[in-house]
């Protein structure tokens, strides 16, 4: 998923040049049978991991495995990455399908990590992610968005 010393954070400090395109024309324009830059490949790192790592979260049901995901995004947004705003998002997302409710706090410092970050703010745009939807306790938007995200994009839709 990330953490202080990947990708994602080299991107934020500059240290790596993120894609010239924004991040869903970049999505847009890739074929399967492309040779990838290195910038590119920052992209599709970044695609993968939230496929992989994230999107999968709306579909989990069985309360044993929301409750690992949550211990895990703990970790993950308090102490290996707390710039994350995936993991901020997911952290409330499950809190709310563990506990029926979102602490504020939860709220606040997702709010200032996307009002403080163009890079984050763009790519939870991206995947359909919005502070609105956890305030409203109301995530239909967001499965639905995330259900045919994929599926989008052709042949990346296989992988």
């Amino acid at each position: 998923m990330g953490g202080g010393f990947g990708k994602q954070t080299d991107i934020e400090r500059c240290l790596v040049k993120p894609s010239q395109d924004n991040f869903l024309q970049f999505l847009s324009r890739l074929k399967m049978e492309d040779i990838a830059s290195a910038t590119d490949i920052n992209e599709l790192w970044f695609y993968m991991n939230y496929r992989l790592n994230f999107g999968r979260i709306f579909k989990e049901k069985r309360k044993v495995k929301l409750k690992q995901l949550c211990q895990h995004l703990d970790i993950l947004g308090d102490v290996i990455s707390p710039e994350n705003a995936f993991a901020l998002y997911f952290k409330a997302y499950l809190e709310y399908k563990m506990n029926n409710r979102i602490p504020g706090v939860m709220l606040d410092r997702l709010k200032k990590r996307l009002d403080t970050s163009v890079y984050w703010a763009e790519r939870l745009k991206v995947f359909g992610l919005k502070v609105e939807q956890l305030k409203k306790e109301n995530f239909k938007e967001a499965i639905d968005f995330n259900k045919d995200f994929f599926s989008r994009f052709g042949s990346l839709s296989q992988a």
